[in-house]
């Protein structure tokens, strides 16, 4: 069963909450945090968590069911949402 994946967090002290299941599953199957364990970081431009590794497009299309404002950035190797300006990169070493 696929897991629902919010528009939003609903925590405004972590707004990128939501997207941690898709961080989990991505730790899970292999992938490693190249920052703080905690994972997401600020940034100037929004919260970011890095990953070593590609992100897992067909694991992530597997496990998760997106919003319209969650959505992969396949070119920039991200997933993405726009409302929180929360990324989620990989290949980053």
């Amino acid at each position: 069963m696929k897991i629902v994946i919010a528009a939003e967090s609903g925590n405004p002290q972590r707004p990128y909450a939501h997207l941690q299941p898709i961080v989990d599953v991505l730790v899970e199957n292999g992938n490693e945090i190249t920052t703080d364990p905690a994972g997401f970081y600020l940034t100037q431009g929004g919260w970011v968590c890095d990953f070593r590794y590609p992100i897992d497009y067909a694991l992530l299309e597997a496990a998760f069911v997106l919003p319209s404002t969650v959505h992969f950035g396949q070119k920039v190797n991200a997933v993405l949402c726009d409302r929180s300006w929360a990324e989620i990169r990989g290949n980053i070493r």
